[in-house]
């Protein structure tokens, strides 16, 4: 595509031309002042339209590879933006997927499950609130046998010989039997968000 040594000058002449047409007009004059390049006529449009026509049909070429390289640049981006338009698709489908199997249960199971659970950590075993309906309809010995056992009281929770509570959806309740004549500089009380233990200082652990 020529010698790119001359580029600085030839943009030099161009600018000081104001324009191609200008410089072309100024080379052309340049030639016929300075050389003998039209004593020839035929070969001085010959040797013109020849290097004319090499450097278009190049600078074609060039144009259609670069067009060629730009459509393969934005296939390749086309297709990058697609299979990551197909992940977060798949991931917004997994999540929607998951939510979708947390199972919704009522006040009343909720109460349950958390009774429960507060009961194995009480060490101590509450039977479900489901089957405790229909007690009016059980017999007189059947309502003595299950006395024995351990019940939730009436606020849903159980009772220890030194403590008993009372729990909700978004509270629980312990009241603790302090013995007769312990004052309140006699306790130790921990308590975090998991953990509850009261003792008397020095003497027996009332709840842990």
């Amino acid at each position: 595509m020529g010698d790119e040594r001359f580029d600085g000058i030839f943009m030099n002449v161009v600018q000081q031309s104001e324009g191609i047409e200008e410089f072309f007009d100024n080379m052309f004059g340049f030639l016929g002042r300075k050389t003998d390049f039209y004593t020839q006529e035929e070969k001085a449009l010959t040797i013109v339209t020849r290097a004319l026509t090499h450097h278009i049909q190049v600078f074609n070429k060039n144009k259609v590879r670069k067009e060629a390289i730009e459509k393969k640049r934005l296939e390749m981006k086309a297709k990058e933006d697609a299979e990551k338009k197909a992940r977060e698709e798949a991931a917004t489908k997994k999540a929607t997927e998951d939510d979708s199997q947390v199972m919704e249960v009522t006040e009343e199971e909720a109460a349950r499950i958390e009774a429960e659970e507060a009961a194995k950590k009480a060490g101590k075993t509450v039977e479900p609130v489901e089957e405790q309906k229909g007690d009016a309809d059980k017999k007189e010995g059947d309502e003595d046998e299950e006395e024995k056992g351990s019940k939730p009281n009436a606020g849903n929770g159980g009772t220890t010989d030194k403590y008993y509570w009372e729990q909700s959806l978004s509270e629980v309740t312990v009241n603790i039997n302090i013995p007769e004549g312990v004052t309140g500089k006699q306790l130790n009380v921990v308590m975090t968000s998991k953990h509850l233990k009261v003792e008397i200082k020095g003497k027996e652990t009332l709840i842990d």
